[in-house]
């Protein structure tokens, strides 16, 4: 998440339910402090797509699964729908995301897992194998 802020802040894209060009043209103002310039990435889109790996990745149930990546979608369209984002803002939320979640999962989880599976006798947030 302090990657989508740090661009929020940094990029200044205008909502387009809030910029003054005509047919909701996008607008960038640079450095802003002002959350209507904080259209890209979209956070909402970012958090719920991070919820929805880890809560599969947790559960491991198809239906739970599939039941989550509606809401996700659902979500991410509302946010195009209330016209607090561009397609763009949440497919960059999407994609931030998702490589986050990786580097989270490949060099922090995975590891403290050694590898096993989830529920095989591992507490994951310490690494430590339970006796």
């Amino acid at each position: 998440m302090l990657i989508v802020r740090v661009l929020k802040m940094t990029l200044g894209r205008a909502r387009p339910d809030a910029t003054s060009l005509p047919d909701f043209g996008s607008e960038w103002a640079g450095f802003s402090w002002d959350a209507a310039h904080h259209s890209f990435p979209s956070g909402h889109t970012a958090d719920i797509v991070i919820s929805t790996l880890f809560a599969a990745l947790l559960l491991r149930n198809p239906w739970a699964v599939g039941v989550f990546l509606v809401w996700a979608g659902a979500l991410a369209m509302s946010r195009l729908a209330l016209a607090k984002h561009y397609p763009s803002d949440a497919l960059a939320g999407a994609v931030i995301a998702v490589a986050a979640s990786l580097v989270v999962l490949h060099y922090w989880l995975l590891p403290r897992l050694g590898r096993a599976p989830l529920g095989a006798g591992v507490q994951w947030w310490t690494g430590a194998r339970r006796r």
